[in-house]
């Protein structure tokens, strides 16, 4: 249903805070041969602390650029990107064949029984 040729996603238990769309319009605008724009991210525990998220190999914010060598980056600390901190140009999603409608993972998936 997305217009833009920018697809950002938010998973249901998650938020944006306040400024999230403007920074990826602006990283996409920065960066326009890039294929993905992401802002940093916080995970909250269940009792509402924040975690510690480490970002190896990525200088702290308010730095912005490409990320060197992503999978390096994943192999040494926490995973830089998640769903809802990131959007992605609609040629390559729709190039990766969208999502897959018949996988059925967390929000579908019964936790008890």
């Amino acid at each position: 249903m997305a217009q833009s040729d920018l697809i950002a996603f938010l998973d249901a238990d998650d938020e944006w805070n306040p400024n999230h769309i403007q920074t990826l319009v602006s990283l996409y605008n920065t960066y326009p041969d890039a294929g993905l724009y992401s802002t940093p991210y916080i995970k909250i525990r269940a009792n509402g602390s924040p975690m510690v998220m480490i970002f190896a190999n990525i200088p702290k914010p308010p730095w912005e650029g490409i990320i060197p060598n992503y999978f390096k980056t994943c192999a040494h600390g926490d995973v830089p990107v998640h769903s809802s901190s990131c959007a992605i140009r609609r040629g390559i999603f729709e190039e990766m064949g969208g999502f897959q409608e018949d996988i059925i993972y967390m929000e579908k998936t019964p936790i008890f029984g």
